[in-house]
């Protein structure tokens, strides 16, 4: 799974856009997550289809960033995020960023992007496939 981090002007409209050009293009968004700081927004994107978007945003003037994310699976109770973040930081692992992409019948599917590309296959050891905290 990819994720596209897109940086606009912190400007009303600018997401909508981002929606837009993406919608128009009959791309569908799975993941999404935008924050404004000062003057710039920073929206992470994970769409069905991460090289057409990226196309798609480049040609419309967008900077873009394409990242791997790694989908780790935890119990929806409380505490069970704290342990997983926990355990990436006794490994020395520092994320680039972390947020919901679905829960459903009391699991939820955490997407996580580190820093560092090399921490992907740290990563993916630790929590292996189909983690479950």
């Amino acid at each position: 799974m990819k994720e596209i981090t897109v940086i606009t002007k912190n400007e009303i409209g600018a997401l909508a856009e981002v929606c837009s050009i993406l919608g128009k293009a009959g791309i569908n968004l799975q993941g999404i997550s935008a924050n404004g700081v000062d003057n710039k927004g920073i929206i992470k994107i994970i769409t069905s289809d991460p090289i057409s978007s990226e196309n798609f945003l480049n040609k419309k003037g967008y900077k873009t960033k394409i990242n791997d994310v790694i989908v780790a699976k935890i119990n929806d109770r409380p505490g069970e995020l704290s342990k997983l973040i926990e355990k990436l930081s006794r490994e020395r692992v520092n994320l680039e960023s972390v947020y919901l992409l679905n829960n459903t019948k009391g699991i939820v599917e955490i997407a996580i992007i580190p820093e560092r590309t090399e921490d992907i296959e740290k990563i993916t050891d630790m929590i292996g496939k189909g983690y479950i905290a």
